[in-house]
């Protein structure tokens, strides 16, 4: 995958995390968030777990929206990906 198409990836993810970050909080809070900022009131979580001796990514991290949105890539044009698709 070449760089051009990584950082498209990395912006749709970051969208998507924005948009579900809206889903989660309510209507007067979530004027407070925005695209800038929106990162500062997800929690600091470790990216991977460890679960049944396997080392696992943590759900709903950046890296967990960018692996689901290349998962979907073979699938739908990057332009058509929406939320609902990845979670």
């Amino acid at each position: 995958m070449n760089r051009r198409k990584s950082k498209q990836i990395k912006k749709k993810a970051h969208s998507l995390m924005y948009q579900w970050l809206h889903t989660l909080v309510s209507e007067e809070d979530a004027k407070e968030i925005t695209k800038e900022n929106f990162k500062d009131f997800f929690p600091t979580l470790e990216k991977y777990i460890y679960h049944e001796r396997n080392l696992r990514l943590s759900s709903f991290t950046e890296r967990w929206f960018i692996q689901n949105i290349k998962k979907k890539l073979k699938y739908i044009n990057l332009n058509k990906i929406e939320l609902r698709d990845i979670v």
